[in-house]
């Protein structure tokens, strides 16, 4: 009895010694990582820097939207870090960079000789979360069968491998985002109403750099130490009138464009001042950038109402949404303006 008893025992340490590796193998990727904090003071980031610590403190399921480079993980990872779960694994797992054959294997694991080159039992990313938080991020991509796999686990919160039929169960918190309109994709019939109400107890809107524009010195500033320790070019600078500049530029591709400019330009850098041209992104010129800050209000007014309606493509209701005001009082503007 003492015997199998004991062989019991080590068998169960010997799963958890394989749990663990398997764990160190999916996090080694994230090693080199450079994972830094939500950075802003803006009144948009003040909110979402609420949100991060009034959710941080529950174990709520929490949906994350916002554009691609807006800084969804980096939100993801402040929730965790804030949370009783912080000493414990944060699970990322890109649900548009994994195939669709492969998916409910690296989501729920499999057992030797379930699928194709299964020669071992293996856990998956849900399993080997347990006890953390998994952050899936593009959950808009799941598939209509996935998402209902997904909606059983996290209502029993058990998942079964391929090819077993033993529950295990999981003890995880859920943070997921996407860049999708997920709503309206449920009218659409292409994601589950149940499984968005599932997965949204709490929601978190990240703003696009475009409507945060006076955080980008400060985060201008942070990547710039950031890249000067990483490539030994401590005496690089940047003036405050290169930093005007970049605030006009648009940011299409947001914060992961911003950061993507600055490490170019610390590379590319050979003297102490990083100048406009070595910053500015290919195909847009440093003229079209305001080189005087102007405190014409009509002018200016002017700007912002074509800059809307340009971005909506001539939609007026957008625009006026966009620009916080009445259809009826943007008609108005526009024929103050001429526009």
């Amino acid at each position: 009895m003492q015997k199998h008893e004991g062989k019991i025992r080590l068998e169960k340490a010997s799963a958890e010694v394989f749990r663990l590796q398997e764990i160190c193998e999916k996090l080694s990727k994230d090693i080199d990582k450079n994972y830094s904090v939500f950075v802003g003071n803006s009144y948009p980031v003040k909110k979402v820097k609420e949100m991060i610590t009034r959710v941080s403190e529950t174990d709520a399921d929490v949906l994350i939207l916002g554009e691609n480079g807006t800084g969804k993980e980096l939100v993801a990872r402040e929730i965790h870090r804030n949370s009783a779960r912080k000493d414990n694994v944060f699970m990322n797992v890109d649900l548009g960079a994994i195939s669709e054959s492969l998916l409910e294997s690296e989501l729920f694991g499999h057992i030797k000789g379930a699928i194709i080159d299964a020669y071992k039992d293996m856990p998956g990313r849900f399993e080997l979360a347990s006890g953390g938080t998994i952050f899936l991020d593009e959950i808009g991509n799941l598939s209509i069968p996935m998402q209902a796999k997904l909606l059983s686990v996290l209502e029993n919160r058990r998942i079964t491998r391929i090819g077993s039929a033993i529950e295990i169960p999981v003890n995880i918190r859920l943070i997921c985002a996407t860049n999708r309109n997920l709503h309206q994709m449920v009218n659409e019939r292409r994601f589950r109403e149940d499984l968005l109400y599932r997965i949204n107890m709490v929601e978190i809107h990240v703003p696009p750099l475009k409507e945060r524009k006076d955080d980008i010195p400060l985060l201008i500033d942070h990547y710039l130490e950031m890249f000067k320790q990483k490539y030994h070019k401590p005496k690089l600078r940047i003036s405050q009138n290169t930093i005007g500049k970049l605030k006009n530029y648009p940011w299409p591709g947001n914060i992961r464009e911003l950061k993507n400019v600055v490490e170019r330009a610390i590379i590319l850098g050979n003297s102490g001042q990083l100048s406009p041209s070595s910053l500015f992104v290919p195909g847009y010129s440093v003229s079209e950038t305001q080189s005087e800050e102007s405190f014409d209000l009509d002018k200016n007014e002017k700007q912002i109402i074509l800059k809307a309606i340009n971005h909506n493509r001539g939609n007026i209701t957008n625009a006026a949404r966009d620009l916080g005001i009445a259809r009826a009082a943007l008609y108005r503007r526009m024929k103050k303006h001429g526009i």
